[in-house]
């Protein structure tokens, strides 16, 4: 157990929140963010650069999230 963390949102575990829940977390509310999957699209697009607003710092987990992966060839 981890003293002193409070994982406020893991979607593997609690399943996706929504851009509106999103949306609720104070800027810069979230001290660390693991962001793991690639951004493709509008919509994820949108989705990451909230989180990052609301994210003091960023963890690009994973060749997806770093790079693209073989979906960020669709953008």
């Amino acid at each position: 157990m981890l003293e002193g963390v409070d994982i406020a949102f893991w979607a593997t575990e609690s399943g996706d929140l929504t851009s509106d829940d999103i949306a609720g977390f104070d800027d810069k509310g979230i001290d660390v963010l693991i962001y793991a999957g690639p951004v493709h699209g509008k919509d994820s697009l949108d989705r990451a650069k909230l989180l990052r607003r609301k994210a003091k710092r960023v963890v690009a987990y994973g060749a997806c999230a770093h790079l693209g992966g073989l979906c960020g060839l669709t953008n």
